[in-house]
């Protein structure tokens, strides 16, 4: 934004030291994420954290903007799996988080300097090095798909769900145009175009698995139009393809256009997501921009994938409008203009209205460790 240096380091990209013995791992921030559970998998291991662009996004971007994906609901953030980090400093200094030289998985000594780099989104220095939590590999899972006739329905299917006792590892929606976009892009899956379609994750051991899916099965029954579940790993790839490849598939809807990632990221309270859903699509109709919607609905977050021919003076403006309105809906119904992707520059502006006063005190932790305002200037600040 002020011209200046772009510090890549997706060459960085090795696993320095894995510790099977103590659940962790020691990588550079270019590490591939999807890499990285490759390299992990042989071993009976797991990095949960699950962002839906696993095969591109590095494990440092990840870090960068504190990823959360779609097995936030059971497994949380990336924070939550990293034990600390190698960071360079604006001054030139190395510095080393969460303890030099722990193997430890938990700690509370002193201030914790790992979570205040975790999502600062290169504001503050550069990682070079993460250590990260890690799991057994859970030995079972399965997939509820669930149909429903209005966004009311999945949004109390949720509830019930919660209600019954059942914590799932993911609960994911697409909307009638996601839908759309997905059978467009992959005709042999055949979903049938209802107002709303849920996928439950669970996983664990075999017999937990079978009873959890049986109960969200039954607690969600009532509300839908279909309901199925299965463990075998087959079906529940091809399920979940539905929900992978909506990213991609959005600009199906509308030949030649593309997608404009802004506004594209909201978290509402649970309560109100089919509330934001309702107003998404208003918004869209009013500004005349078709609009793709999916998300973590278990977490309260929606993607709206705004579609747009770029060549077009008027849309980019229409577009610009449109996803204004999205940011202030989000912290109209109490929720936040970006659940997981991170502030950037297209956010910075509505950072005074989510944090008010609380702004103050990060403008003051940038200043102390970056005077010089070197470290991706015109990032997550307001001008």
């Amino acid at each position: 934004t002020h011209g200046g240096i772009v510090v890549a380091l997706n060459h960085l990209n090795r696993v320095l030291e894995l510790d099977p013995a103590n659940l962790q791992v020691l990588v550079e921030p270019g590490v591939i994420h999807a890499d990285l559970n490759a390299y992990l998998k042989p071993y009976g291991l797991l990095f949960p954290p699950d962002p839906g662009s696993s095969r591109m996004c590095t494990v440092g971007g990840m870090a960068a903007n504190n990823a959360h994906g779609m097995r936030a609901m059971k497994y949380g953030s990336t924070a939550q799996w990293v034990l600390g980090l190698e960071v360079v400093l604006p001054d030139g200094r190395i510095i080393t988080t969460g303890s030099v030289g722990s193997r430890a998985l938990q700690s509370s000594a002193g201030y914790d300097l790992t979570r205040l780099f975790v999502g600062s989104e290169g504001t503050l220095g550069i990682i070079t090095q993460l250590r990260l939590k890690l799991l057994p590999i859970p030995p079972a899972r399965a997939l509820v798909l669930a149909l429903f006739d209005t966004l009311e329905q999945a949004g109390e299917a949720v509830r019930a769900t919660f209600a019954a006792g059942i914590l799932p590892a993911a609960i994911e929606i697409l909307d009638r145009g996601a839908i759309r976009a997905v059978n467009l892009y992959r005709p042999a899956l055949q979903l049938a175009e209802v107002e709303a379609l849920l996928l439950f994750e669970v996983d664990g051991n075999p017999p937990g698995v079978r009873y959890d899916a049986e109960r969200i099965e039954a607690a969600i029954r009532p509300l839908a139009r279909h309901v199925e579940w299965a463990a075998d790993p087959t079906r529940i790839n091809a399920l979940w393809e539905a929900r992978s490849v909506v990213g991609a598939a959005a600009s199906m809807v509308r030949p030649a256009a593309v997608r404009a990632y802004t506004g594209e990221d909201i978290c509402v309270p649970l309560a109100r997501v089919p509330e934001a859903l309702r107003a998404i699509a208003a918004l869209a109709a009013r500004y005349e921009i078709p609009t793709v919607t999916y998300g973590h609905i278990g977490g309260g977050g929606i993607h709206a994938g705004l579609l747009i021919e770029p060549a077009n003076p008027a849309e980019i403006a229409r577009v610009q409008a449109l996803a204004d309105e999205i940011h202030r809906l989000a912290l109209r119904l109490g929720g936040t203009t970006t659940g997981e992707h991170g502030v950037g520059l297209v956010r910075a502006p509505y950072m005074p209205a989510e944090h008010g006063p609380a702004l103050e005190t990060m403008w003051t932790i940038k200043r102390a460790l970056d005077p010089r305002g070197i470290m991706n200037p015109g990032k997550l600040f307001p001008p």
